[in-house]
């Protein structure tokens, strides 16, 4: 059992193709487009290990990650997708960059 699980929404844990502007779309709907084309077009799905640890992960999450290791934790960053293998965690943390849905288009 993981002392830590720290994740965060789908529009969050992406690299967007590797185009940082890409990630404005994520705010808009999915205008003329089924969903699932806009969410791969927009937040397409991260590499992951076999427990869930995505190949690249926002860098804040990172930095948490790494300081409950320094501090004798076991914690991962785990994709959204694959939280429900790690219910049985003692915590369970979400982060995200913009909790009152201020930005980009305010």
């Amino acid at each position: 059992m993981m002392d830590f699980v720290i994740t965060t929404d789908r529009s969050m844990m992406t690299n967007h193709h590797g185009k940082e502007f890409v990630g404005f779309l994520t705010t808009s709907p999915p205008i003329f487009l089924p969903e699932r084309i806009w969410n791969w077009i927009c937040m397409p799905k991260m590499k992951v290990d076999e427990i869930g640890r995505p190949v690249q992960a926002p860098y804040g999450l990172r930095k948490i990650e790494s300081a409950l290791i320094d501090a004798g934790f076991e914690a991962y960053v785990i994709d959204p997708d694959h939280i429900h293998k790690h219910l049985d965690a003692k915590a369970i943390m979400i982060g995200h960059h913009d909790y009152f849905a201020l930005c980009p288009s305010k």
